[in-house]
């Protein structure tokens, strides 16, 4: 069985903007593959949204200096030449059976935190990750694929019944292979359906005040890219947040790397 998380609003630290690039050595002397990677381009855009729930609250102008993001999910095939090399740990598929071409599920933060780090990346900051999402052409977009929804020919969206909610999504069909589907307005693939996708920032609100001392303890970190409820147009909005204990290595948590290019020496 494949597990649909869902968590109410809670409270959060600051949002950072994180520097990183293409095909040269990062911090950790690895070069960074960007052939498969989407450019975003410096500037600033709205994140948040006033159509959502409270911690998506309030909407901020914020910068974000140049970038790339995967485009596709990472698969079971890629996350799995980190295992072969010893960098990473191995994925929690105790309730699957994983195909290759699938995105990887059943990682942890460090697992994904690992895997960006073996491919010369990062995580991206939720920042990054709501302008790639929601942000083209100075215009904010309610969803990856700009005014529609995903649809269960694009990815797989988990049927959940619950006290509270009953969604069919697509049933319990596997998950969409990474590099299939529509493709969304940055060039992106699944920011919308399939795997939850670790971001690097601890969760909480937006306004709160980063408590020196505190925030670094709190376990929560966020995830993006609304893996569920199909019949519910909510989660899949790009503004949408999520979170979870970054221990956990649930079977519907994945990843999706970025890259911060060098400063022009010009």
């Amino acid at each position: 069985m494949l597990l649909c998380l869902f968590v109410l609003p809670g409270v959060y630290g600051e949002e950072k903007t994180e520097d990183q690039n293409r095909a040269l050595k990062t911090s950790t002397n690895i070069v960074a593959d960007t052939k498969n990677m989407q450019l975003i381009s410096a500037g600033s855009f709205q994140m948040g949204s006033m159509g959502g729930d409270m911690d998506e609250q309030p909407i901020r102008k914020i910068y974000v200096d140049v970038f790339f993001i995967d485009r596709y999910e990472t698969s079971v095939i890629e996350y799995q030449t980190c295992v072969d090399v010893g960098k990473c740990n191995i994925a929690d598929t105790s309730d699957t059976v994983p195909k290759e071409n699938e995105p990887v599920a059943g990682i942890s933060f460090d697992d994904a935190s690992a895997y960006c780090e073996y491919r010369g990346k990062r995580l991206p900051t939720e920042a990054e990750w709501e302008k790639a999402a929601t942000w083209k052409n100075n215009t904010k977009y309610k969803y990856p694929l700009a005014d529609v929804t995903e649809n269960c020919e694009d990815s797989s969206i988990f049927k959940v019944k619950t006290y509270f909610i009953d969604a069919e999504g697509c049933g319990n069909e596997p998950l969409k292979k990474v590099f299939s589907g529509s493709t969304e307005i940055n060039g992106t693939l699944h920011m919308s359906g399939n795997v939850w996708e670790w971001v690097s920032d601890i969760y909480g609100q937006y306004d709160e005040e980063k408590i020196a001392g505190n925030i670094d303890d709190n376990p929560l970190r966020v995830i993006r890219g609304g893996a569920c409820w199909h019949n519910q147009e909510l989660p899949q909005r790009g503004a949408f947040r999520n979170f979870i204990n970054s221990s956990v290595k649930a079977h519907v948590l994945g990843v999706r790397c970025a890259y911060t290019p060098p400063a022009d020496p010009s």
